[in-house]
């Protein structure tokens, strides 16, 4: 229990070692302490485990198998490797949290452990938020701080701001086991947190859970609870420019595509560029020729076999250009390009673009530009070429049925999405490191197989939550299913196992959920009734 408690407290802060501190590997000592911790407590409960071997166990060796066998069968074992170790160590984790667990006072502390975690990392991360990036340790935490356009999302001590969000969403009903005056505080500080990491996922997650609560248990005090949080959320949110921001950038029926019309050569001598290239406003949006959100012709020049760019140019559109509009607009370019044959990929984008970089249209190449050029390469300072486009949502999910098809079985291997549908994309896309989905990154990567397993182990742990839920009148079945409730809305748009400051809640709830049929029968005082 010790065990347990400690890392559901740590589960937020996520820490990681550099190449260049203690060894040349970049380590991760929460994901190693989750391993460890789960493998020394099935050890040491290993009889029990062998006793109650059952559909969880059975699940769990299954999920683990496959995933190392789709990533020994992988274009890239190493990658895949990499992604089956957070695998094995969420199924390890789920089946020691089941054994562990006695009865319902094990079950409390646990769940008490998230929600001390929980604000704790909440403090931590409004600190960061409001006073700096690089404030206490965050320069160590694993993952990088997002924005979504001029402002900072709460990231912090999480690794990403979608792993913070779905973190939070799955451990805030944990909040309810706690005494009136510290359920307040929590609430206080982490449904604030919440809102600040401008996810619309959690936000659905959240009323998911909380509409979980009053549902099952119907009391008046449940429906005052839930009608107070959810009216904090929306007070933070009105007053957050962000998410103000955010609604407005997102108009249900909108979207955004290009046509881009280029000359298939180019020729940048000693007196510059002077071309022209024709836009088709192909989507439903407005492009904005001014403001912070206007839209910009950018082009990159690409050497042959380079990972880099020798800069990037833009342009401004030379007026608004409404839905199916077109417009011809005069390129010129000093010459500050080195004398060399490069590739020239046009693309647009949003002058302040949020932590995806949004850019609109598909990128297009003019291949094989001469310059000639009086600029040196030895003046030029090459750039590095940003990560490219992040496909939006429906097309990541298109190619993650692409690759669960093309491998129904084992899938492509843990982790190797991106990689696996690289060939499928031009050099401006990415289809990013996951599906953003629950079951098209489990079906995509893991096939029938592994994806079964998964689905076995969340939804058991889902039923027997809910009947413990219905049957018992302690908190800790209901705080359980709400929790598992709101990761399950959460992963319609996002993979909860990518870091494991997200996947050691999401198990620790698992592994709770598959021990209350055990825990609700035993005469052990609740802490409900505090």
């Amino acid at each position: 229990m010790v065990a347990l408690t400690a890392l559901a407290v740590a589960a937020p802060f996520d820490l990681g070692i550099p190449a260049d501190g203690w060894t040349s590997l970049h380590l991760r000592p929460l994901l190693m302490a989750m391993l460890a911790a789960s493998a020394w407590i099935i050890v040491r409960n290993h009889r029990r485990v062998v006793q109650r071997f059952g559909r969880l166990e059975i699940a769990v060796v299954v999920w683990i198998a496959v995933g190392w066998i789709s990533a020994a069968l992988s274009g890239s074992p190493t990658l895949g490797a990499a992604a089956a170790i957070r695998l094995t160590a969420f199924g390890l984790l789920t089946v020691a949290a089941r054994h562990a667990i006695d009865d319902r006072r094990d079950a409390v502390v646990v769940l008490k452990g998230l929600a001390a975690g929980l604000v704790a990392a909440s403090i931590v991360g409004l600190i960061v938020r409001f006073a700096g990036r690089e404030v206490l340790v965050t320069q160590h935490f694993v993952g990088s701080i997002g924005g979504l356009q001029s402002f900072t999302r709460l990231t912090r001590p999480w690794s990403n701001p979608n792993v913070a969000a779905m973190a939070l969403g799955a451990t805030v009903p944990a909040l309810l086991l706690l005494r009136r005056s510290r359920l307040i505080v929590g609430a206080a500080v982490a449904i604030p947190a919440l809102v600040m990491t401008y996810s619309r996922g959690a936000l659905l997650a959240v009323l998911a859970a909380g509409l979980t609560i009053v549902v099952v248990r119907r009391t008046r005090a449940d429906v005052g609870r839930a009608g107070i949080a959810i009216a904090l959320m929306l007070v933070v949110a009105v007053a957050s420019p962000g998410w103000m921001s955010r609604w407005d950038a997102w108009e249900p029926g909108q979207s955004s595509t290009a046509v881009i019309d280029a000359p298939p050569s180019l020729r940048l001598d000693r007196t510059g560029l002077d071309a022209r290239v024709t836009l088709v406003n192909s989507g439903s949006r407005v492009w904005r020729a001014g403001g912070s959100q206007r839209i910009e012709l950018a082009a990159s020049w690409v050497g042959e076999g380079q990972d880099w760019s020798w800069g990037e140019h833009r342009w401004a559109l030379p007026q608004d250009l409404p839905p199916g509009a077109s417009v011809e607009m005069r390129v010129a370019l000093d010459p500050v390009i080195p004398v060399g044959t490069f590739d020239v990929r046009w693309h647009l984008v949003q002058h302040e673009g949020d932590e995806f970089r949004r850019e609109f249209g598909r990128a297009t190449a003019s291949r094989g530009i001469v310059v000639e050029s009086a600029v040196a390469a030895a003046d030029v300072e090459p750039v590095h070429l940003p990560a490219g486009r992040l496909l939006a949502r429906p097309a990541i999910w298109e190619h993650a049925l692409r690759e669960f098809v093309g491998s129904p079985l084992v899938g492509v291997g843990p982790g190797e999405l991106a990689v696996a549908a690289a060939d499928d994309l031009d050099g401006g896309e990415i289809p990013g490191r996951h599906a953003h989905s629950l079951p098209l990154e489990a079906l995509a990567t893991t096939g029938l197989l592994g994806a079964g397993a998964l689905f076995m182990i969340l939804g058991g742990a889902v039923r027997r939550a809910a009947r413990g839920a219905r049957r018992d009148d302690s908190l800790v079945a209901l705080v359980t299913l709400a929790g598992l409730v709101a990761v399950m809305v959460h992963g319609l748009v996002d993979w909860p196992l990518i870091y494991s400051s997200a996947a050691i809640p999401v198990a620790l709830l698992a592994g709770v959920a598959w021990a209350v049929p055990t825990l609700v029968h035993r005469p052990a005082p609740s802490a409900s009734r505090r």
